[in-house]
């Protein structure tokens, strides 16, 4: 689509319209554009003439596309979704972060031409409908696979970030122990403790004394936080678990360790390669999203145009001579009135029984006109 890109309204619920042609030298869209002024933009959307089979099978389809409808936009959105959480604080607008063929959504809904590469127009409305519904359907397939591979990366390097958090009572204290605060030798070991800060001086009073077989002077602070102090001490391998009981009888928190230089670098080396990897697969995900909601989008709106295309048959009859309009309020304060203006423009087509009734008091199923939605906002629901 090589023209500016449309400015967005700060409405994006579209109303897709259509009624036959009212003649008199005028045409669906040249009498809406005269009769809602400046409350709304109007657009052409061309629909081909398909192929429309047997009366029986339309009013099949015409239930059929209603739950296709609701699925296949139902798909898209959860595209749209996965990319803004991916996004993050950088999904600014939908016009940035979702394009079609090239261009934003709007754009490509006001300039929609069918895709008859894409779509054969030989094909009958049915198998187009399961053509769509098909493809769509492999879509949400791969976006569940994807997803749950991705989400699986995310919690384990939460899992693994929430061990680097919290105090020195409960967090991972493997960066804190470095080869020079370890001794380990046939009889002696290093013991870690938590000592909270407000008993410091009762530990430098006392844990040489906790159990005879302490060595004198080999405390030393590796670590510190707002609540603790992490403390290196040596004592005898034999009376560790006599240590640890008198250590717990004087609130000092032994933590349970085992010093493996290897092992050490290994979780580091783990740490980062998992956060390569989540990178990796968040990049992939995200060119994934961005691809695959232009086609699910695409086949959305291509839908959008079968449906009304069988809804105007069954509404107006044969020969087909029904024209399509995209209504775009310009507030959604207006659409009240909007809404008058094309039960005013329309009512002609109306049954006695729904001349009688005020327009708002109506679903869109007794419009005088068909009538479907296609709300382009994609951001997921707070």
């Amino acid at each position: 689509l090589g023209i500016k890109q449309r400015m967005s309204h700060q409405n994006q619920l579209y109303w897709l319209v259509s009624a036959p042609d009212p003649g008199r030298g005028e045409n669906v869209l040249s009498t809406l554009k005269r009769n809602f002024g400046a409350r709304a933009t109007c657009d052409l959307f061309a629909v081909p003439e398909l192929r429309v089979g047997t009366l029986d099978a339309l009013m099949s389809l015409s239930d059929d596309l209603v739950k296709f409808d609701t699925y296949v936009e139902a798909v898209a959105r959860k595209i749209a979704a996965q990319l803004f959480t991916l996004q993050g604080s950088e999904a600014s607008n939908d016009a940035q972060l979702f394009s079609v063929n090239g261009a934003n959504m709007d754009l490509y809904l006001t300039h929609f031409k069918w895709d008859e590469a894409k779509y054969p127009m030989k094909t009958s409305c049915r198998d187009l409908t399961e053509m769509i519904n098909m493809q769509v359907s492999k879509l949400d397939e791969e976006l569940r696979a994807k997803s749950t591979e991705y989400n699986a990366l995310s919690h384990t390097i939460s899992a693994t970030e929430r061990n680097q958090t919290g105090n020195l009572l409960s967090r991972d204290i493997t960066d804190y122990v470095t080869p020079e605060s370890w001794l380990e030798s046939e009889f002696l070991t290093t013991v870690i403790v938590a000592v909270p800060k407000f008993n410091i001086k009762e530990w430098e009073f006392s844990y040489e004394s906790l159990t005879e077989h302490v060595v004198p002077r080999s405390a030393k602070t590796i670590a510190e936080d707002n609540e603790y102090f992490l403390v290196t001490v040596v004592v005898f391998k034999r009376f560790v678990d006599h240590f640890k009981g008198k250590a717990r009888e004087k609130r000092f928190t032994v933590r349970e360790f085992s010093f493996n230089p290897d092992n050490v670098q290994k979780q580091k080396e783990e740490r980062k390669k998992l956060a390569g990897q989540k990178e990796l697969q968040k990049s992939k995900l995200q060119i994934w999203c961005k691809t695959n909601f232009a086609e699910a989008f695409i086949g959305w709106i291509h839908l959008k145009a079968i449906r009304i295309f069988v809804e105007s048959i069954l509404r107006y009859g044969l020969p087909a001579n029904f024209q399509s309009v995209l209504v775009l309020p310009h507030k959604r304060s207006e659409e009240k009135k909007c809404r008058e203006v094309l039960f005013g423009t329309f009512s002609h087509l109306a049954s006695k029984h729904m001349s009688a009734h005020d327009p708002d008091d109506v679903s869109d199923a007794f419009y005088p006109y068909v009538s479907l939605n296609i709300n382009l906002d994609m951001r997921p629901l707070a």
